[in-house]
């Protein structure tokens, strides 16, 4: 599948849905600024993924400079309304019940998330009028669920974050 790349400095839900509707690729992969990615790979891992009709949306593992996950999906509820999987695993430990090296669902992904540009569309992209700043990744995977499509963390896809995600600078304050 061919796929766009839109990573954009201090992106709000408004600029990344008027770059996403300048694409005509079929995969849009959105990928937060504090996210390098470390190959071609991945990011086609991703695609592949997200062309598959029955998936709203996949992401992938996001690790610190040493190899120490900071987000491998998003579970909501618990301790913390929103809580990132596998967080503080090696990217080679299997984690809990084997997870962190499975390609499996959860209720979000973020820092990086490949949608199909017609499920995008058709989704009407992210709620800038409600989650213009931030956490708007994580409102279109709840109404992609909603709709019976799936949100998939694939552990293939590996990604390199420096500093902290929107949604991590969120969750602070």
């Amino acid at each position: 599948p061919n796929f766009e790349v839109i990573k954009l400095p201090n992106a709000t839900a408004e600029t990344l849905n008027l770059w996403a509707n300048k694409t005509l690729t079929d995969v849009l992969i959105f990928v937060d600024e504090s996210v390098e990615t470390i190959s071609e790979a991945s990011l086609m891992e991703l695609a592949k993924f997200a062309m598959q009709k029955n998936i709203g949306a996949v992401g992938g593992k996001i690790l610190d400079k040493k190899g120490i996950v900071r987000n491998g999906g998003i579970i909501l509820g618990g301790e913390k309304v929103i809580n990132f999987a596998h967080r503080g695993f090696s990217k080679i430990d299997s984690g809990n019940l084997v997870r962190a090296q499975l390609i499996n669902n959860f209720s979000a992904v973020s820092g990086v998330i490949a949608i199909r540009r017609e499920c995008f569309q058709e989704f009407n992209g992210f709620d800038a009028e409600n989650f213009n700043q931030g956490l708007f990744e994580i409102d279109l995977c709840l109404r992609l669920r909603e709709k019976g499509l799936r949100i998939v963390f694939n552990p293939f896809a590996e990604f390199v974050q420096n500093g902290n995600s929107v949604v991590e600078n969120i969750l602070q304050n």
